[in-house]
């Protein structure tokens, strides 16, 4: 059989969705190509098999060639931390740096992400499970987002509810909770506001005990980063910046911002011309 090397993308949105098969798509690339990290060495996607990605078989090797993983799984995940998620005989579970794999054949879908508490579906609900397989959420919710500092953001009906990683639930019933993420120790919420005489859903910043910090007004809530206390904020297409405190920072003028807050730089685009804005001035 024909050896070849294949770099298998994380596609959480699959593996997460509840209507989605155990055949991830695949997507093929030249022998020089790696993909993530396992410790501190570089980790290759290794197969054997015949064309039809169904006969496909995966595992792992290192940078070194030696195989780390024996390639007898139909899909793997790449690593956070010790541990990746892993199809195996259409059984849904992880194997650890060691070589060791737990499947959970009475679930229809698990998956892990940063933290050893992770998503379990069944029957098209959502739960909570530990890495020995003890649920710490109940299948009740109807989605569970990839959990972002420390905690899960769960939909039950029209709830939107946050999960600590240890089973924790915190809900939010004076603010309507928007998104994904935590941004820090923040949340994005939504409340209708007049905006010219017509009222429109609007979003802003509250904290975990439901206290607004910056009322809802703009459209969307983007980027954040926490040693600077800066978010990007969108109203009518257009970008700026803001601070905690609610005040604009950049003028919410731009067509589009790029941001690198690693050199402290903004990119602006405006009137299809781009610039540069250094952040330290500003501040």
């Amino acid at each position: 059989m024909k050896n070849r090397i294949l770099l298998l993308s994380c596609i959480t949105t699959l593996f997460l969705s509840c209507k989605s098969t155990n055949n991830l798509s695949h997507e093929h690339t030249s022998n020089n190509s790696y993909s993530n990290l396992l410790t501190d060495e570089l980790v290759f996607i290794l197969t054997y098999g015949k064309s039809k990605d169904e006969d496909l078989k995966v595992g792992v090797k290192n940078a070194n060639n030696k195989i780390l993983i024996e390639d007898k799984f139909e899909n793997i995940s790449k690593f956070y931390g010790n541990y990746a998620n892993v199809v195996s005989n259409s059984n849904f579970g992880y194997i650890n740096s060691n070589g060791r794999v737990k499947e959970f054949p009475e679930y229809d879908k698990v998956y892990w992400y940063t933290s050893n508490t992770g998503i379990v579906i069944k029957d098209c609900k959502y739960g909570l499970i530990n890495r020995k397989g003890k649920l710490i959420q109940p299948l009740i919710y109807d989605n569970i987002h990839l959990p972002n500092q420390g905690f899960f953001i769960a939909r039950k009906e029209k709830e939107s509810i946050l999960i600590k990683e240890n089973g924790k639930v915190i809900h939010f019933d004076k603010l309507k909770l928007e998104g994904e993420y935590v941004l820090g120790s923040l949340v994005i919420y939504s409340d209708s506001v007049k905006v010219d005489g017509t009222f429109k859903l609007k979003k802003g910043l509250a904290n975990l005990e439901q206290e607004i910090i910056i009322k809802a007004q703009f459209d969307e809530i983007l980027n954040y980063k926490n040693n600077k206390g800066l978010f990007e904020v969108e109203n009518n297409n257009k970008y700026g910046l803001v601070n905690l405190d609610g005040e604009v920072i950049i003028p919410i003028e731009y067509d589009a911002i790029d941001i690198d807050f690693n050199n402290d730089i903004i990119s602006a685009q405006k009137n299809r011309k781009w610039g540069f804005i250094d952040v330290k001035i500003i501040l």
